[in-house]
Order: C-alpha cells, then structure tokens, then sequence
C-alpha cells in the first residue's frame, strides 16, 4: 500500500500542508484500530482486510509528511541526525507496542506454553484491549500533530 500511497501523500504534503496531511493519516490508523477492536469471530474476512489497507494508507499519509516535518526543521549539516533519531523513535515506537502486546496476553492469558483453545475468549479479549488502547493512543497523535505550529526554514549553522 505504501508503495503506492506515499508518493501520493508527498505530494499532496507538498502543495497543501504536510501537518494536515499526517494528520489525516494519524486519523486513518486511529479509525483501522477502532474497527479492528470490535474483532470476533463471525467478523467478516473484508472487515479486516479494509482495516490493514486503511492502516497501510494511514501510515503512508503519515509517514512522508512527517518525516519532512522534521528533516525541514533542523539545519542541514544536521538532517542525518534527525533522520536517525526519527528511525531510533519509530523502532522503539514497535518495540513498546510489541512490550504492551505481550503485557496485555500475560495479563489476559497468563503464562503458557502456546494458546490453548480454552483461552481463545481471553486472547480475543487482549487483543481488542490492545487495539482500543493503541486507537486511543493513535487519536491522540492526531490532536497532538494538528496542534504543532509550523517552523520556519532553519538554517545550517557550523559545528
């Protein structure tokens, strides 16, 4: 999705404003997760597969805008840095959530060897908790995103 999406939302970004543009990609996520927290088992197969496309457009609208957000705020002889601290900041992003997943089994399964039948009732359940928590957390981002203020081209300073 992203491969076809992201030039897209670069562009959009470009000629319109690239905070509204993530937003509106941060809104998508938030959407997705919401649908995907009331996941059963009589869920339709298209329920999900319209959530994972929502999700991929979401992080496509996301993504290219932001990352130009943030390489477009700091002086050029520092754009590396700011390239690797938003990769440090995604990659540690995946691994809370991955932490948090788990959490979430442990706390609603307990500690086993594999997922027994008996517990499918308490996986579905940590699962949806997982994906309200994290719809919660994406909507958040959303206010958070339209609520920054744009910069001013920085300047490169000498180091």
């Amino acid at each position: 999705m992203q491969l076809f999406v992201s030039p897209v939302a670069g562009y959009i970004s470009d000629k319109t404003s690239a905070q509204k543009v993530s937003s509106v990609g941060m809104g998508f996520i938030a959407a997705a997760l919401l649908i995907l927290s009331m996941i059963s088992e009589e869920m339709p197969l298209y329920f999900i597969y319209t959530s994972l496309v929502l999700i991929g457009i979401g992080i496509s609208l996301f993504s290219a805008p932001n990352i130009s957000i943030i390489l477009g705020s700091v002086p050029a002889n520092r754009k590396g840095m700011a390239a690797a601290s938003n990769s440090l900041m995604r990659n540690l992003g995946m691994q809370t959530s991955f932490i948090a997943a788990g959490s979430a089994f442990l706390l609603f399964i307990g500690k086993t060897d594999g997922i027994p039948a008996s517990s499918y009732d308490e996986m579905l359940l940590a699962t949806k908790t997982c994906f309200i928590i994290f719809a919660i957390l994406s909507s958040v981002g959303v206010f958070i995103s339209l609520m920054r203020k744009p910069k001013e081209k920085v300047e490169a300073v000498s180091a």
